[in-house]
């Protein structure tokens, strides 16, 4: 709990936290491989002025939409991921982390066709030094677009939320987010997307959107970066896209909230120490969209979602928060 913060309704959002466990949430988007290369640098290479890494340890972790997966996992959500891997090694190696996660992977598909996006970084005493991609970026083809939709449309029932995760890798195009938007029209579940530039005129009609200040910017194509600047985004983000609700996240200047009640709130940054910010955005969506299931107000709920990026920034590469580390956000004394 940071200093100065208002404790009066700590209560409250410590009991709304204890609410999420049971819900149910469908995630869509591009799912990823984050592979990590650890070791020391003690010399340079003979070969070119490079640093040569003695490798120590490799770890595989789900990332992308399954990173929003895993922060709800954490929290005691019962998640559906869907998307889209290749029939290939990373792909397999996907799929048996996120099922040893207990996360329902029926609405994934492996396709021979496909190859499977892998991150890998390079990483010398807690320093990244390189990262190498292994992606095609376009769009799924017509067929698998289809079949994601028919997986999702079977499923769908049994969720109260939808989370749209778009990395820019092709899952989520204006197709296929036209196919899986009606779905969750007619299923009338609560709705959340975490833009990327690429897709932006795509985004209409969701519940909330949870874009950070740069995005927020790219969007109305201008820069904002003071209070005021981000007000006039927000609202005219809002209106461009027919939105309930919008988050937009500023880093170490926290976030500001809009709702239909409440206007535009702000709120401040409540990281102890700022080590990664990788995934953040995923923490945010996941909590915030959580929450609202579970029963908050749009304010409350972003309060629980920036306490919870206070959190993760707070840890080394890609992480999730779990129920126990929010609660004890919440209880503990600065």
């Amino acid at each position: 709990m940071s200093k100065g913060a208002d404790t009066s309704n700590y209560a409250a959002l410590r009991g709304i936290v204890k609410k999420i466990p049971g819900i149910h949430v469908t995630v869509a988007g591009d799912l990823i491989l984050d592979v990590y290369l650890t070791g020391d640098v003690k010399r340079i290479s003979p070969e070119a002025p490079v640093p040569v890494l003695e490798r120590s340890t490799e770890t595989c972790y789900p990332g992308g939409a399954a990173n929003v997966a895993l922060n709800l996992k954490g929290l005691g959500v019962n998640v559906l991921l869907a998307g889209v891997l290749g029939d290939d090694a990373a792909g397999k190696e996907f799929l048996s982390l996120i099922r040893s996660h207990g996360i329902d992977s029926s609405c994934i598909i492996s396709e021979e066709n496909y190859h499977t996006t892998k991150k890998t970084r390079i990483i010398a005493r807690s320093q990244q030094l390189l990262r190498i991609d292994y992606e095609t970026r376009k769009n799924c083809s017509q067929k698998l677009t289809d079949e994601l939709a028919a997986r999702i449309s079977n499923t769908i029932n049994k969720s109260q939320a939808l989370i749209y995760s778009d990395y820019g890798k092709g899952v989520l195009h204006e197709t296929s987010f036209q196919k899986i938007s009606a779905i969750a029209s007619r299923q009338g579940v609560f709705t959340a997307v975490d833009p990327k530039l690429s897709n932006y005129a795509i985004y209409h009609d969701v519940h909330v959107m949870t874009p950070n200040h740069i995005e927020a910017g790219e969007i109305i194509q201008r820069e904002v970066s003071d209070d005021n600047e981000i007000r006039e985004a927000g609202y005219e983000i809002i209106k461009k896209y027919n939105l309930r609700e919008l988050v937009i996240t500023r880093g170490a200047r926290g976030m500001t909230v809009f709702s239909e009640n409440k206007g535009a709130v702000m709120l401040p940054a409540y990281a102890r120490s700022v080590y990664d910010v990788s995934g953040a955005g995923d923490t945010v969506i996941a909590v915030y969209t959580a929450a609202r299931v579970a029963g908050a107000c749009p304010i409350d709920a972003a309060h629980l979602a920036n306490h919870a990026a206070g959190i993760v920034i707070s840890k080394f590469g890609t992480a999730a928060i779990t129920q126990d580390e929010l609660i004890h956000e919440l209880s503990s004394p600065a």
